[in-house]
Parts: C-alpha cells; structure tokens; sequence
C-alpha cells in the first residue's frame, strides 16, 4: 500500500470516471476522512442497531469477511461517491486473509473477496481493463465504464466472482 501511494496518491480531478474501474481511487488524506465517517457512523449506533444491521449483511465465502455493515478495520482506498467502497480488510473472517481486498458500504449488504491482495487486486484491475469484458462508453458527456452491461464496478466484480 506504501508502494502504491508513494507512485500515485489518489485519482485527482481531472478523471470524470475513477480509475479503479470507474471508482474514485482516494487519496491518503480521503481514505483518512472516509475511515473516520465509518468510526464516527460506528460509534453512533447502539450495539442493538449494529446487530440489527449485520444480520442483514452476508458474505459469498462464508469464513472470509465478517457479515458487518460497518468495520473499523476496513481500509476504503477507491469509493463511488454513494457511500460503497473497495477496501482493505484488516479484520477477516477466520478464513479470510489480513488484507484482502473487499467491498463495503451503505448498499453492499452482500459482501465478496474481490482479491487476496492488493497486488493481486492491481493485476486483476488491468486484466478487466484489457479484457474484453470492460468498454468505456460515453454517458450524458462522460466517459463511463461498462461492464459486461453492468454499470458499477462492485456489481460486476460479484457477478465475475460467483
């Protein structure tokens, strides 16, 4: 994670569509405020409300990524600026991996190991990218990525797992 920040430290403005397949990838600075909203969200909920909430939450592997809404120790390093993100998970599961690369977030109940590592997350970036699987399309003025007819990232990336 140190390599990859000291190389690039966040997308910047000038990507309409994020880098991490359509997803912001955030600065040191923006995955710093992004992690305490989840701690200060965290921290306001009562133990019943979180309970509550987890037992909505599922994971495709069973054993790897703890059924959370929400997780301290879930690094976001790329988000879609609707409260979802890709991150590193620092608390897995005990069969997961010490940082796996995951989703989270306000809509992604249905959680899925997108890869055991962050190198293997970057290899599996530019192989979608070189892939057939992947098109940049034009969207009311933007360039978008698309997915095998999926718009977002994260919904892809759990079709492709399963």
């Amino acid at each position: 994670m140190k390599e990859l920040f000291s190389l690039c430290n966040g997308d910047n403005d000038r990507f309409i569509a994020g880098s991490i397949l359509g997803m912001k990838f955030l600065s040191l600075d923006k995955v710093y405020s992004e992690w305490k909203v989840q701690k200060e969200l965290h921290s306001s909920l009562s133990v019943t409300d979180l309970q509550d909430l987890n037992k909505r939450c599922t994971s495709v592997e069973p054993g790897k990524i703890k059924c959370h809404c929400i997780n301290t120790l879930w690094v976001p390093i790329a988000d879609d600026s609707g409260g979802n993100y890709i991150g590193i998970d620092l608390d897995p599961e005990d069969n997961g991996k010490v940082g796996q690369i995951i989703n989270f977030g306000r809509d992604e109940n249905e959680k899925i190991v997108i890869a055991n590592s962050l190198n293997e997350f970057v290899v599996l970036i530019a192989d979608i990218i070189e892939s057939d699987e992947c098109v940049i399309e034009e969207f009311e003025d933007q360039n978008v990525f698309v997915f095998n007819g999926h718009w977002h990232a994260i919904d892809y990336l759990k079709v492709r797992k399963t």
